[in-house]
C-alpha cells in the first residue's frame, strides 16, 4: 500500500514566525515605553500583521493589482455601497449584542472603536477605486449582489450568494470579539506586571501575552481575506450544527451554556490548591502554559489566514504535523489543569459534577472537530492531509501502538 504524502501547507512557517517576532518586538516596546492602552493594542496588531503581509505579498507577485483606465461602473459602485451598508448593519448588530449580553468580553472594543473613523475613511476611498484588470466581483460586491437577489423573490438564490453572506457573518461576529480580546489581554498582562507577585505574576504575564498573540493573529486573519495573498475564503460552513458548536464556545452564548448550565468551577483552582507546594505549583503552572502554548501555536500556524467556520487554505505545518486539532487538544487540557474540577471544597459529589460538566464541554469540542472535518473534506488538500495524519499523527500512532500491544498480549 502506497504511503500518503503530506500536502504543502498553505502558509509557510517563516510567515507565521515573522508575525510572532513582530509581536515579541511590540511587547518589548510596550514594556519599555509604556504607551497608552489603545496604542498598545494598535502597535501589537500592526507588529503582527505587517511582517506577514509583506512576506505574503512577495510570495504572490503575479497577483499585483493592475487597474483599468476606466473608473468603476455605476452598477458595481451600487453593489459596493449596498454590500458596505449591509456590513455596517451587521457589525452594529453584533456590537450591540456584545455590549448588552457580554459587556465584560466587549469592554476593550469601546476603546478600539476610536479607530472607526479611520476605517470608515478607508472604506469610502475603496468605493471610488477603479476595477482591477480581469478581476471578478470582490467579496463586498458579491455580498451586495446576494442582497439584491434576496430582496427580489423571482431571482434564484445561488450557493455563491449563501457563501458570500455566511462568510461576512463570520467576520461580523468574530472580528469585534477578537479585537476587543486583544486589548483586554494586553491590559491584563500589564496588570500582572505591576503586581510583582513572583511566580504567579510571571505566569500571568506569559499566559495573557500568549492569548494576546492568539487573538491578535485571529484579528489579522479576519482582516486579511484577500485574493491578493491567496487568503480568500474558499468555502464557509453551512450546517446548523457546525455553527452552533462554534458559537457556543464564545461570548455571549458561552456565558450561559458553559459558565452557567455547564459550570465546572466552584472557586478552587490550581493556584489555590497548590499554594502550599511551590515546586509542584511551578511544574503544574508550566504544564498549563505548555498546553496553552499548543493551542496558541495552532492559531499562529495560520499566519494571516485564521478564521472560524471557513476554509482559507489547509495548514499542514507547525502543530498540525502532529495533531489534527491541536488547538482543541491544548485548550481542553489547559481547562482541566486550571480548574482542577476533581478537587472541590464542596465535597466529592460536587467534584464529580464538575468533572461531568467539563467532559460535556470537551464533547462540544469533539462535535466542532467532526463538523469542521466534514466541511473541509470537500477540499482535496484536506483529504490528502487526513490520509497523511492518519499514518503520522501522534495520537493515531499511539492508538496503533496500543492495538499492536494488545494483539501481542492476547497471542
Amino acid at each position: 500500500m502506497e504511503k500518503a504524502s503530506k500536502p504543502i501547507t498553505a502558509v509557510p512557517t517563516r510567515i507565521a514566525l515573522a508575525g510572532v517576532c513582530g509581536a515579541a518586538l511590540a511587547s518589548l516596546l510596550i514594556w519599555v515605553f509604556e504607551p497608552p492602552a489603545l496604542l498598545n493594542a494598535v502597535l501589537f496588531l500592526c507588529a503582527c500583521a505587517l511582517p506577514m503581509w509583506v512576506l505574503e505579498l512577495r510570495r504572490f507577485p503575479s497577483r499585483a493589482l493592475r487597474y483599468s483606465k476606466q473608473r468603476i461602473p455605476s452598477w458595481r459602485r451600487k453593489l459596493r455601497l449596498m454590500g458596505l451598508a449591509f456590513l455596517i448593519a451587521m457589525f452594529c448588530v453584533t456590537a450591540s449584542m456584545f455590549r448588552m449580553l457580554s459587556p465584560e468580553a466587549f469592554a476593550g472594543f469601546e476603546s478600539m472603536s476610536l479607530l472607526v473613523p479611520f476605517v470608515a475613511a478607508g472604506w469610502m476611498g475603496w468605493i471610488a477605486l477603479r476595477i482591477p484588470v480581469g478581476r471578478a466581483l470582490d467579496s463586498v460586491e458579491s455580498l451586495g449582489k446576494a442582497i439584491v437577489r434576496f430582496f427580489k423573490p423571482k431571482r434564484k438564490k445561488s450557493h455563491a450568494d449563501l457563501q458570500a453572506l455566511l462568510g461576512w457573518l463570520v467576520k461580523a461576529f468574530y472580528l469585534p470579539l477578537m479585537l476587543s480580546s486583544t486589548y483586554l489581554f494586553l491590559t491584563n498582562a500589564h496588570t500582572f506586571f505591576e503586581q510583582k507577585n513572583g511566580w504567579m505574576s510571571i505566569f500571568g504575564i506569559i499566559y495573557m501575552l500568549m492569548f494576546a498573540v492568539d487573538t491578535a493573529f485571529a484579528t489579522v486573519g479576519y482582516c486579511s481575506t484577500s485574493r491578493r495573498i491567496d487568503a480568500h475564503i474558499r468555502s464557509t460552513e453551512t450546517t446548523l450544527l457546525g455553527w452552533a458548536s462554534a458559537l457556543v464556545c464564545y461570548p455571549p452564548l458561552n456565558l450561559l451554556v458553559l459558565h452557567q448550565w455547564l459550570s465546572y468551577r466552584d472557586g478552587l483552582e490550581w493556584d489555590a490548591w497548590l499554594k502550599n507546594w511551590p515546586v509542584i505549583s511551578f511544574v503544574w503552572g508550566t504544564a498549563i502554559l505548555l498546553s496553552v502554548g499548543l493551542y496558541v501555536s495552532a492559531t499562529v500556524a495560520f499566519g494571516p489566514r485564521f478564521s472560524n467556520l471557513t476554509n482559507r487554505g489547509i495548514i499542514t505545518s507547525g502543530p498540525y504535523q502532529f495533531f489534527k486539532h491541536p488547538s482543541y487538544i491544548g485548550k481542553n487540557i489547559a481547562w482541566w489543569l486550571i480548574s482542577v474540577p476533581f478537587v472541590s471544597n464542596m465535597g466529592a459529589l460536587a467534584a464529580i459534577g464538575n468533572c461531568a460538566a467539563l467532559l460535556v464541554i470537551n464533547g462540544i469540542y469533539v462535535v466542532r472537530a467532526v463538523t469542521e472535518e466534514r466541511h473541509l473534506m470537500s477540499d482535496p488538500a484536506y483529504q490528502a492531509y487526513s490520509k497523511w495524519i492518519a499514518e503520522h499523527g501522534l495520537l493515531e500512532r499511539l492508538a496503533h501502538w496500543i492495538v499492536r500491544k494488545k494483539k501481542l498480549a492476547t497471542g
